[in-house]
C-alpha cells in the first residue's frame, strides 16, 4: 500500500509514545511465546522490576504486532505490516459504510480519502499514536453496523456491531470513548422521528455483549484502577490537561503559550481537514437531490458535534463531565471528524459527473482541488519529514524495550525510583541465595542458613503476589521504595514467589470466552439461514 511503501523504504518513524507501545508489544510478545496467551505482568520490564501497564492498556493493537512477528524475520517487517494492515482495515471499513448510501466509485473515494487524512497518517509517522491508529481503523465497522442494525436489525448485524464495539474497547479506551459519543449522534440521527424501540433495544443488546466480550480486560482494569501512576493528578494536569489541548488553540490561549507547544501542528492538522471537507460538503448540500441530503444529516450530525467538541466552544461540558476530562487530549475528535468527512465526501463524488455539466462546475473543481491538496499535505507535511529508523538500527535497538525503563505513569503508586539503586533479584546481606526459577508470574529461590530476616526481591510490589517458604504461606508486604519484601526463617529455605490473580479476572475472562462462543454461534447461524434463503429465492 502506497501509504506504508516509506516505512518499507526509510524505515519506522519516531513518535513521542512509540517507546511505551513498543515495551506493551514486547511483554505480549514474550508472553505469547512462553505459553501465555494474556499475561498477568510484564517480566522484565523496569530492568525486571515491572509495571503495570499490560493490566490497564487495551491489547488488540499489540496481539496484531505479535502475529505479523511469527511470520517476519523482523520486528521493522512486523511493524510494518501490521500498519499497512491497520491502514487496510479502515480502508475497508469506510469503503463499507460509505457503500450503504453511495456508488462503488464514491465509496472508494471515500476509503483513500480516509486513509490519507492529515491526522489518521500524522497518528503513525509522527505523533506514535499506534494504539489509536489501530482503534480508529475499527470505527468505521461500529458506524456500520449501527446502520445495518437499525436499517435491517438481522441477527448478524447485531452481532457484527457487538464484535466491532468489543474489538474498539480492546483497542484504545479515550477513542473508544470518543466513539460511543459519534456512534450514539449517529444512531440518534439515523432514528430521527422514527425512533423504534426495537432498534434501540437491539442497539443496547450489541453493547452489552460487547462489554461481556471484553470483560476479560476492562473488569480487571476497573477493579485496580488506584493502584496505577495513571489515575494520579500529575498525569491530568499541566501537559495531559484538557484546557491546553484544544484545536483551535490560538483563539484560546495566550499566545506565549500557545507557541510552546505542538498545537500549532495539530490546528494546521484540523485547519487542511476542514479544507478537504467542507466544500465537498457544501457541493452536494447546494445541489438539487434532497435524497441525498437525507442521506449525509447523520454524518454532517456527527461532524458538527465532533469539531464543537473538540474546540473551547465545549469547555464547560469538559469541566461538568467527568468522562470527557479522561480523554485528556480533545483534539483526538480529529479521528471522528476524519471518518465522519470521508463518508461526505463519498456524497460529493457521486454529484461531480452532474456538477461539471452545470454552472456548479467551479465548486466541484475547488473541492476536488481541496482534497488533492490535502492528500500532498499529507504526503509533503506529515509522511516525509517523519523522524526513521533505518531496519538495522530499529531492529537492533528493539530488543532493550523488553527491560527498558517504562513511563512511570505505568507503575504501582508505591513505586519509587529509589529501587533500581539495588538490581538484585534477591537481596540479602547475611545469607546466601541461589535462583532456581524465575519467570515473570512465578518464582523460585533458595535461601541458605542464617538469621531470620526480609529477603527484598526487586519486582515492584503488587497485592496479588503470594509466596511460600517450604511449602507455609508467608507474608508478602513491601519497602519504602515499592518493592517486595518476604520474612524467610533462620533454616535454609525453599521460597516460592507467584501471582495468583484475583477471583474477578477469572470471572471476566471466563465471561469473554462465552460470549465469544455465543457470537461465534449467532453468526454462523445468521449466515446459514442467509445463503439458504438466497437458494430458495
Amino acid at each position: 500500500m502506497a501509504l506504508t511503501l516509506p516505512i518499507y523504504y526509510f524505515g519506522i518513524p519516531g513518535g513521542n509514545d512509540l517507546p511505551q507501545h513498543f515495551r506493551f508489544v514486547y511483554s505480549f510478545y514474550d508472553a505469547v511465546h512462553n505459553g501465555e496467551i494474556y499475561p498477568a505482568l510484564p517480566g522484565d520490564t523496569n530492568l525486571g522490576f515491572g509495571d503495570l501497564g499490560i493490566r490497564f492498556y487495551p491489547p488488540l493493537a499489540y496481539y496484531a504486532v505479535v502475529l505479523f512477528r511469527s511470520f517476519t524475520e523482523s520486528w521493522t517487517a512486523a511493524l510494518a505490516a501490521a500498519i499497512c494492515f491497520w491502514f487496510f482495515v479502515g480502508g475497508l471499513g469506510v469503503f463499507l459504510l460509505a457503500r450503504e448510501s453511495f456508488s462503488e466509485k464514491a465509496s472508494v473515494a471515500a476509503a483513500i480519502v480516509f486513509m490519507a487524512m492529515p491526522y489518521h497518517a500524522n497518528q503513525v509517522y509522527n505523533a506514535g499514536l499506534f494504539a489509536e491508529f489501530a482503534g480508529l481503523a475499527i470505527l468505521p465497522f461500529c458506524f456500520l453496523f449501527v446502520s445495518r442494525t437499525i436499517s435491517k436489525g438481522k441477527m448478524t448485524d447485531v452481532a457484527g456491531l457487538a464484535i466491532a464495539y468489543a474489538l474498539l474497547i480492546l483497542t484504545h479506551l479515550p477513542l473508544a470513548i470518543i466513539g460511543s459519543l459519534g456512534l450514539m449522534i449517529y444512531a440518534v440521527a439515523l432514528l430521527g422521528r422514527r425512533f423504534v424501540g426495537a432498534s434501540v433495544l437491539k442497539l443496547g443488546s450489541a453493547v452489552m455483549i460487547a462489554l461481556a466480550a471484553s470483560a476479560f480486560y476492562w473488569v480487571r482494569m476497573v477493579w485496580e484502577l488506584n493502584f496505577v501512576n495513571h489515575t494520579l493528578p500529575k498525569f491530568t494536569d499541566r501537559s495531559y490537561d484538557f484546557r491546553l489541548n484544544f484545536l483551535a488553540s490560538i483563539f484560546y490561549l495566550p499566545a506565549s503559550e500557545y507557541g510552546e507547544t505542538s498545537l500549532w501542528f495539530t490546528d494546521l492538522l484540523f485547519a487542511i481537514t476542514l479544507a478537504m471537507i467542507v466544500p465537498a460538503l457544501l457541493a452536494v448540500y447546494i445541489s438539487n437531490k434532497g435524497n441525498d441530503k437525507r442521506r449525509i444529516v447523520p454524518f454532517m450530525v456527527v461532524l458538527v458535534v465532533g469539531i464543537f467538541l473538540s474546540t473551547p466552544l465545549s469547555i464547560l461540558l469538559w469541566k461538568n463531565i467527568g468522562t470527557l476530562a479522561k480523554i485528556q487530549f480533545p483534539w483526538r475528535f480529529l479521528g471522528l471528524i476524519s471518518l465522519a468527512g470521508s463518508v461526505l465526501i463519498a456524497a460529493c463524488v457521486d454529484e461531480l459527473p452532474t456538477m461539471f455539466r452545470t454552472k456548479l462546475r467551479p465548486v466541484g473543481l475547488v473541492a476536488v482541488g481541496l482534497i488533492i491538496a490535502g492528500f500532498v499535505f499529507t504526503a509533503a507535511q506529515v509522511i516525509r519529514p517523519a523522524n526513521y529508523s533505518s531496519r538495522i538500527e530499529f531492529d537492533k535497538n528493539f530488543e532493550r524495550y523488553k527491560t527498558d525503563e517504562s513511563y512511570e505513569s505505568w507503575w504501582p503508586v508505591w513505586a519509587n525510583r529509589a529501587a533500581f539503586a539495588d538490581r538484585e533479584q534477591v537481596s540479602s546481606k547475611q545469607r546466601s541465595v541461589s535462583i532456581v526459577k524465575w519467570n515473570s508470574d512465578d518464582r523460585e529461590f533458595v535461601v541458605g542458613d542464617g538469621v531470620e530476616q526480609e529477603m527484598r526481591v526487586a519486582t515492584f510490589y503488587y497485592p496479588f503476589w503470594n509466596a511460600t517458604t517450604d511449602g507455609e504461606n508467608a507474608e508478602v508486604t513491601r519497602d519504602e521504595d515499592g518493592t517486595m519484601l518476604i520474612t524467610v526463617p533462620p533454616r535454609r529455605s525453599t521460597v516460592r514467589l507467584f501471582f495468583a490473580p484475583p477471583a474477578y479476572e477469572f470471572f471476566g475472562r471466563y465471561l469473554s470466552l462465552f460470549t465469544w462462543g455465543f457470537l461465534i454461534v449467532c453468526l454462523v447461524v445468521g449466515l446459514v439461514s442467509r445463503f439458504r434463503q438466497r437458494e430458495l429465492g
